[in-house]
């Protein structure tokens, strides 16, 4: 089964612009593991929103925002990592696109903030590109 490994890093708006070798066709993903890591403990977030371009609005219902995946934060933890078992429906996964990352009041993480990285693990049934 492929695996699909996004490392977002904070840059200019919240955005990091991810480059794979290839495009990935649209199909179910699964979410397995996400891993927040932030440079020290002195954040009092206690989630971040994750902008992923190929999620459409309508696969991710929620009271905060359509679309976002939100990742709770352990903010006395420098390391934070959840395992998730969930599935996701995507659109076609271009090789170049925008990922971003937000703080709870939906403000966009910049380089200058403590996250240094969010790591996202998924699964999914194919490469074939037919």
């Amino acid at each position: 089964m492929p695996i699909l490994q996004l490392k977002l890093t904070p840059a200019v708006g919240g955005i990091t612009n991810v480059v794979l070798d290839d495009y990935i066709v649209s199909q179910e993903l699964t979410l397995r593991k996400a891993v927040i890591v932030k440079n020290n403990t002195s954040t009092s977030q206690k989630y971040y929103h994750v902008f992923l371009p190929f999620i459409a609005g309508i696969m991710i219902h929620t009271n905060v925002e359509n679309g976002l995946l939100t990742l709770p934060n352990d903010p006395t933890q420098r390391i934070t990592q959840l395992d998730f078992n969930l599935k996701i429906g995507a659109d076609n996964i271009q090789p170049n696109f925008n990922a971003k990352i937000l703080d709870e009041d939906r403000t966009a993480h910049t380089e200058t903030t403590n996250l240094n990285s969010i790591i996202l693990y998924f699964d999914y049934k194919t490469n074939d590109k037919y």
